[in-house]
Order: structure tokens, then C-alpha cells, then sequence
């Protein structure tokens, strides 16, 4: 058993004014979910708010989609989804098994009274959804139009992704434009999103915050994305592939996008806001860097990826000015935090 399983071991009250009230957390045993959920409880502590907070995801959807995944390690997802489940209860966060893609379920889930609903659940990435488009629709799309035709929450956060900004080499901000840009399903699936909740927030007369963040890594990832591919090659001196030497990614260590989702959330900000690290880093660099904290690994430069955007760096000066969003990991210091939690997670 994974030396991290081992050490998590595994009613209605009263509000104060300046809370955010009950919050429900859908998709809250995914990686950046789980994070949300332990950081909005962390404030909540902090502020002596006596409010409750719910995770509502599916321990089984996605791991029945991904053993149809060639990539995707069925007893991997099995160990991350137990372990952020333990994280959940250490915290005191409310788990229900809850599946968006049922009517019933999601209904009762609702009946709950909450006041912010923050929505994550969604096809993990783009390599899913290329594989199974159908089944990624219905979990993002359709997941989340269920989940808005039931729900009369005063707020409503949708985690999108910047994805939907399709190609850019320059630095951008919220105002750079969506429509039509979108270069694979994926985006077009999160920005079809955006413009749902939307809908249902001027129907409803609620508010909402959209966020868009960018290369999320970090410890309880899978390790199907690149950072986390890289730490792994790293530490068992094996290659690192890096496709398209000169593609850069403004990379957002976890618990900074978590903790920006929270601050956006204690803040009620609406709109729509950039979330990501500081600094953009070319692939190549990060394979370099990882190559010198591990002291291995080999470098192999090779074409990127057919229908992988050209990115860079996110403009987050309105999330900043919002809610006071500033990130604190840099790229070395979130590998290292990677890499330590990767030699005691049993996934080496």
C-alpha cells in the first residue's frame, strides 16, 4: 500500500454575514477539486465560519471511461481517488457519491440548500476526449447542463480552462478573444460551457465566476500530464520526451490555482479570470530542470503534437485586482513538491 494512504489514516447551522454559506463542490475528488474543497474549508477555519461544505463526484464514471484508455492506469486512478477521499475527510468536507450524468442524483444532491456551487466536473483532459468524445460530452457538456437545470445557488463557479484561447504567442488577458479559436474538442466543450452558465446566471438572476486556469501540476495528479510524465522519467533515468522544444506553458503549480479559485469564491467575484503561474517555461526547460534536481534522465527534442496550441504567458492582473490572486510556487520550487510527493506515493 502507498506510504501516502498510510499516513492519511483516512446538520444545518447558522451563517455569519460575510460567509459564503453552504458550498457545494462538484467534481471535488478530482485533483484540482479535492484542493478547492480542502482550501475553502482552510478559510472557513480561519474565519470561524460554521458553514457547510459538501463534495459531490463519481468514484466510478471516469475510471470505467479510462480502462477504455490505453494511457490511463486503472490502479493508479483507484489509489489517487481513495487518497483525495482521505485528504476530504481529514479536512471534514462532506463526500456523496454523486454521478452528474443522472438526473436523480444530481437533483437530490441540490435539494441541499447551498448557497456557491463550484463546478469541476469534466473530461480530464484532452487526450480523453479525443479518444471518447461522446462520453466526454456527456460528462462535461450535458454534466453540467443537468446540473444548472436544478440548481438555484445565489453563485456559481465554473472551472473552464484556457484552452479555449486556442493559439497565442504573445501574453493575454481575459479580453483576448474565443470565438471560433478553439483548436481541439476539448476547449470547444469547456468555452460551450462558459457560455451555459452564463445563460443560466442572467435567467436566474445569480452571479457567476468563470476560471480559466492553465497547465495545473502538482502532487495527486495522474501521471498522464507532462510535468508529472517528466518528474517520473526523472526519477526512474528514463527519457523525457519533449514535443515541440520551443512550446511554452505558463505552468500553476496546484495549491496556487486551488487557493485563487477559493479567494475568487470568498470574494464573489464575477466574471471571468486567468489563473496560472508567473512565468511561462518552455517544455525544454522544464525537461532541463527536472534533469538537474534528479541528477538523470535523458532529453529527447522531437515535433509537438498535431493540434497542440502555440500558448504563453496568462495575464492574471484581474484576478490580482479582484481577489487578490498572486501565485507563490515557482516552477522549481512546485517540481521539487512533485518529485518528493512521487518517491512516496507508491507510482514510481
Amino acid at each position: 500500500m502507498s506510504d501516502l494512504l498510510k499516513d492519511l489514516g483516512g446538520d444545518d447551522t447558522p451563517t455569519n454575514e460575510d460567509s459564503i454559506g453552504n458550498t457545494l463542490v462538484i467534481g471535488g475528488l478530482g485533483f484540482i477539486g479535492h484542493y478547492v474543497a480542502m482550501e475553502i474549508r482552510k478559510m472557513r477555519h480561519e474565519s470561524n465560519w460554521m458553514d457547510r461544505i459538501t463534495v459531490a463526484d463519481n468514484s466510478t464514471t471516469w475510471n470505467e471511461y479510462d480502462k477504455l484508455c490505453a494511457y490511463h492506469d486503472h490502479n493508479q486512478q483507484q489509489l489517487l481517488m481513495a487518497g483525495r477521499a482521505l485528504r476530504l475527510k481529514k479536512a471534514e468536507a462532506m463526500v456523496d457519491n454523486v454521478d452528474c450524468n443522472n438526473w436523480d442524483q444530481i437533483a437530490d444532491c441540490m435539494r441541499g440548500e447551498h448557497r456557491t456551487v463550484i463546478h469541476l466536473a469534466s473530461a480530464p483532459n484532452q487526450k480523453v476526449v479525443q479518444e471518447r468524445p461522446w462520453e466526454s460530452f456527456e460528462n462535461t457538456v450535458s454534466g453540467l447542463r443537468r446540473t444548472l437545470a436544478v440548481c438555484d445557488a445565489e453563485h456559481f463557479v465554473y472551472v473552464s480552462s484556457s484552452m479555449v484561447y486556442g493559439h497565442f504567442n504573445q501574453p493575454i488577458d481575459e479580453t483576448h478573444p474565443t470565438n471560433y479559436v478553439p483548436t481541439d474538442t476539448y476547449a470547444c466543450y469547456k468555452l460551450m460551457c462558459e457560455e451555459l452558465v452564463k445563460n443560466w446566471a442572467a435567467k436566474q438572476g445569480s452571479t457567476y465566476t468563470i476560471i480559466r486556469p492553465c497547465a495545473v501540476y502538482g502532487p495527486w495528479d495522474t501521471t498522464d500530464r507532462v510535468v508529472a510524465k517528466f518528474c517520473l522519467a526523472g526519477l526512474r533515468d528514463e527519457v523525457m520526451t519533449v514535443r515541440g522544444p520551443k512550446q511554452k506553458v505558463a505552468f500553476t503549480y496546484v495549491e496556487d490555482c486551488a487557493r485563487g479559485i477559493a479567494q475568487a469564491v470568498y470574494k464573489q467575484a464575477q466574471g471571468t479570470y486567468n489563473i496560472s503561474g508567473n512565468k511561462a517555461h518552455t517544455l525544454l526547460e522544464l525537461a532541463q530542470g527536472v534533469k538537474t534536481i534528479t541528477g538523470q534522465g535523458d532529453i529527447d527534442v522531437v515535433d509537438a503534437e498535431p493540434g497542440m496550441p502555440q500558448r504563453n504567458l496568462l495575464i492574471t492582473d484581474k484576478a490580482k485586482q479582484d481577489f487578490g490572486y498572486e501565485p507563490q510556487v515557482d516552477l522549481q520550487q512546485g517540481v521539487t513538491q512533485t518529485l518528493d510527493w512521487l518517491k512516496h506515493s507508491g507510482l514510481v
